[in-house]
């Protein structure tokens, strides 16, 4: 009995090993997947932010940071980033794209929105022309440059609406039509006064003022 005993001892030590050495061994997995249930953000995803009033009042007060305090560069967080650009959009978007959000990529910026669609002309949609709403969610992807003093390019090169990816060529004519861009897929965007460049990476935005 004690022999039995013994071994079954043995046998409980092993398992015990057996799953530490598990545990340890997939510890970042394991460390993701409770993020997950908790509801948190896991590390190294793509940070994602909405517009509203605080977050512009807050992304001003940084860019003021650069003139006043004469700073290098200043952290703009997504939400942030995301106020920015729905101010400095051009009349179309400003007037016709509400509950604008924004996940930051690698040098670019993925826009979620609501979007007027009666500001599309049923020739640029095709076949999409007949089955969509007054209002649509639209998913607008592209690299993001300042391109002079208060002047920024927003390259558009992908768009969903209602979860459909476009066509490029789709693409070009609505961003002509609809999103107030150039032949070339440009939209325009104002900036605040001082920021000279910026770099978007897929957790923060560091803006440059004119010591860069």
């Amino acid at each position: 009995m004690g022999c039995l005993k013994g071994v079954f001892r043995l046998v409980l030590l092993f398992l015990l090993a057996a799953v530490v050495a598990a545990g340890w061994h997939w510890r970042h997995e394991f460390g993701a997947m409770w993020e997950f249930w908790r509801g948190g953000q896991v590390e190294g995803a793509p940070a994602s932010g909405l517009a509203s009033p605080a977050a512009f009042a807050s992304a001003q007060d940084k860019v003021d940071s650069l003139n006043g305090w004469r700073a290098d560069s200043v952290r703009l967080t997504a939400a942030e980033l995301a106020a920015l650009l729905a101010h400095g959009f051009g009349p179309i978007l400003r007037t016709h794209l509400d509950s604008v959000a924004v996940t930051l990529g690698v040098g670019r910026v993925q826009v979620t929105g609501r979007l007027d669609t009666d500001v599309i002309p049923k020739a640029a949609l095709g076949p999409l022309a007949g089955i969509l709403h007054a209002k649509e969610w639209v998913r607008v992807g592209g690299d993001v440059r300042v391109v002079g003093p208060r002047k920024a390019e927003w390259q558009v090169d992908a768009l969903r609406i209602r979860g459909v990816r476009l066509p490029a060529s789709m693409v070009e004519r609505l961003v002509r039509s609809s999103l107030g861009g150039s032949a070339d897929g440009a939209v325009p965007v104002t900036l605040p006064t001082g920021v000279r460049a910026l770099r978007i990476t897929p957790s923060a935005v560091t803006i440059y003022g004119g010591g860069r």
